[in-house]
């Protein structure tokens, strides 16, 4: 009767938070299901592909249309895979770091004109602003890199 009278306890206490949990679980999904799209992909790999294909461009002889085709085709399927592999992390970010009470209005805010509005431009920002922010951090990276290592060494810190 001891045992039974625990258990009893326990679900109480626990069981309207895991309920809580698998409602904030099931609100992160829908938003994460309403702001991924397939257009997202495309429009990652068409922010990304210009400097991408430029590099290969400029390291390889001539390579065929066809083949720069292929490639490109073949980033958009490693993009799509990654973003498939941290959707349950990004789930449980959104289910983790907000209430159920802020995801139902996070929902509302996307399903509202501006949050639609805010969905279809963001990925036109990132095309945007993308390729430009790529090319500017490969060319400043091994400059920055080279004044910390300096600073570090002046604090007498190794880094690298």
């Amino acid at each position: 009767m001891r045992i039974l009278g625990f258990v009893l306890v326990l679900l109480l206490a626990f069981g309207p938070a895991h309920a809580d949990d698998a409602a904030r679980q099931e609100l992160a999904l829908e938003i994460v299901e309403l702001t991924t799209t397939g257009a997202m992909v495309d429009q990652m790999v068409d922010a990304v592909w210009p400097t991408l294909e430029a590099s290969i461009v400029a390291k390889n002889k001539n390579p065929s249309d066809g083949a720069l085709d292929a490639m490109k085709a073949e980033y958009g399927r490693l993009v799509e895979a990654l973003i498939g592999s941290i959707i349950g992390d990004v789930v449980d970010f959104y289910a983790n770091n907000y209430t159920e009470q802020e995801l139902g209005e996070l929902m509302a805010f996307y399903q509202s004109d501006l949050g639609k509005k805010t969905l279809a431009t963001a990925p036109k920002l990132m095309g945007e602003i993308m390729p430009g922010m790529m090319q500017k951090m490969q060319q400043e990276l091994p400059g920055m890199m080279q004044k910390f290592n300096e600073l570090a060494k002046q604090k007498g810190l190794v880094v690298s």
